[in-house]
């Protein structure tokens, strides 16, 4: 392989620290998010309506699971776009069976 085509493919200083940037912002607003959501359920669960409507309960924890996955996603693109992924075979065969619950 020449060195021209390997340098292609190696992410420049700036871009990694583009990612790096982007991936910190993406994860503290991602984790905002689902702090947030879980905040307000365990608020809702403060009252005792809070218990004879646990639907609202359930729509958060599937807001908090939507907000992680799409964190993960965007996180995973930022990666992706450097080629610094290194692919886990467990991790995307539970990604695989995450997307098709999400189906349901």
């Amino acid at each position: 392989m020449s060195t021209a085509s390997t340098t292609l493919t190696q992410p420049t200083p700036q871009q990694l620290s583009h990612a790096v940037t982007e991936i910190g912002r993406l994860t503290l607003q991602g984790s905002s998010e689902v702090y947030s959501l879980g905040q307000l359920a365990l608020a809702w669960l403060e009252r005792p309506e809070g218990y004879r409507n646990l639907e609202v309960v359930a729509n958060a924890l599937q807001a908090i699971c939507g907000a992680a996955q799409r964190m993960e996603e965007l996180v995973e693109d930022e990666v992706n776009h450097v080629h610094c992924l290194q692919e886990d075979p467990a991790y995307l065969r539970r990604m695989a069976a995450a997307a098709v619950a999400f189906q349901r």
